[in-house]
């Protein structure tokens, strides 16, 4: 493999959780400790639908402009947006922003394509840039990471475009296509075909 397929193969699967389990081994899930009513009599239902409302009683969001603050304080540069009409009452996005780039240690990130994004995802990717990509991007091909090629980010649809699938993550905005990274050198690092 090599050493550009390698980071964009290390791009990719470092912002997954968790450890692997040794090859050949599979993962057990343990019972839970305590017994949960709603587990015990209907293991494949959620308590609530992830995708229903907030209810009246939920305690509230941050404002837009918090969030705006809050990004600016990360060093995400977003600019506000309005919210596309959702085809499907499941496809509302929270704060839209239009994300534009982020600052690193080793300099700003450009977002190529400036997709439409919930305000709280646009921070978590400016931290994924800043933390796992950059130093990733600078460690292994020994070049600043200055872009990354984004494909679409909200979109109403179901998950892989099957049609009876769940709302996929883009459909809020919580979910962003990439396509490439780009370096200070000049180099891009395709992530279709990394192997």
């Amino acid at each position: 493999m090599t050493r550009s397929r390698w980071l964009a193969a290390a791009l990719c699967l470092a912002s997954v959780a968790g450890e692997a389990a040794p090859r050949g081994a599979s993962k057990t899930i343990a019972p839970p400790a305590r017994f949960d009513g709603w587990v015990g009599v209907e293991p494949r239902r959620w308590p609530q639908d992830p995708l229903a409302p907030a209810k009246a009683d939920a305690p509230p969001g941050p404002d837009a402009a918090t969030c705006r603050d809050e990004l600016a304080r990360a060093g995400v540069e977003a600019v506000s947006a309005d919210p596309p009409p959702a085809a499907i009452a499941a496809c509302a996005i929270v704060e839209p922003v239009r994300l534009r780039a982020a600052s690193t240690a080793q300099g700003t990130v450009r977002i190529a394509g400036e997709p439409l994004v919930a305000c709280a995802f646009a921070a978590r990717f400016g931290a994924y840039l800043r933390e796992i990509a950059a130093p990733l991007a600078a460690g292994g091909a020994g070049a600043a990471l200055a872009a990354v090629e984004a494909g679409g980010g909200y979109e109403c649809r179901p998950r892989n475009r099957v049609a009876v699938a769940k709302i996929s993550a883009h459909g809020q905005g919580l979910a962003l296509d990439v396509a490439a990274f780009r370096l200070a050198d000049g180099r891009r690092i395709a992530v279709v075909g990394a192997t």
